[in-house]
C-alpha cells in the first residue's frame, strides 16, 4: 500500500508520498531568489527556517501554478532532511493506493524519462503520476542550506 497526497495541476492529478509531507499551507507571501532556477519562484519563511518553493507545473513543463491565483497552495515537504515548498493548484485527496495498482512510467522513444517522475498510480477512473521527490526537487534543496 502506499499512501500519497494528490494535487492537480490544470487538468492533470499528481501525487507524492504523504511520508514527505509536514504540511499543506494557503496562501502565502513568497519573496524573489535572485539567480535562482526558474521553477524555483522564491522563498518562505516557516518558523524560523527559509525555504526554497518551486513551482511543481513549471518544474515539470507543464502551466505554472500560479502563486497568487485562487486556491493555490504550498505543501511543505521534506526530503533528505531538506525542506521543500512545492506550489501546485490545490491539493485533492489523501489515498491509499493497493501495489497492484501501481505501474511504472511508460517509456518514451525520444530519450530518458524525467527522474521526476516515478509511477502511474491507478486508482478508480484516474490515472495519476506519481512524483519521486527527491527527482523533483533536485537541486532546489541546496537553495535552502
Amino acid at each position: 500500500m502506499l499512501n500519497v497526497i494528490t494535487f492537480r495541476l490544470g487538468r492533470e492529478l499528481f501525487s507524492v508520498n504523504v511520508k514527505n509531507v509536514r504540511e499543506i499551507r494557503g496562501r502565502m507571501a513568497i519573496s524573489p531568489l535572485a539567480h535562482a532556477p526558474r521553477h524555483v519562484i522564491g522563498i518562505i519563511e516557516l518558523r524560523g527556517q527559509v525555504i526554497p518553493v518551486i513551482d511543481v507545473g513549471r518544474r515539470l513543463g507543464l502551466t505554472d501554478a500560479a502563486p497568487g491565483a485562487e486556491g493555490a497552495v504550498i505543501i511543505v515537504t521534506e526530503c533528505q532532511g531538506k525542506m521543500t515548498g512545492l506550489l501546485v493548484q490545490d491539493v485533492t485527496d489523501m489515498l491509499t493506493v493497493d501495489e497492484a495498482n501501481i505501474k511504472p512510467v511508460p517509456a518514451t522513444c525520444d530519450g530518458p524519462i524525467d527522474p521526476s517522475l516515478s509511477s502511474i498510480l491507478v486508482f478508480d477512473t484516474h490515472l495519476i503520476t506519481h512524483l519521486d521527490l527527491a527527482g523533483l526537487v533536485g537541486g532546489s534543496q541546496a537553495l535552502a542550506a
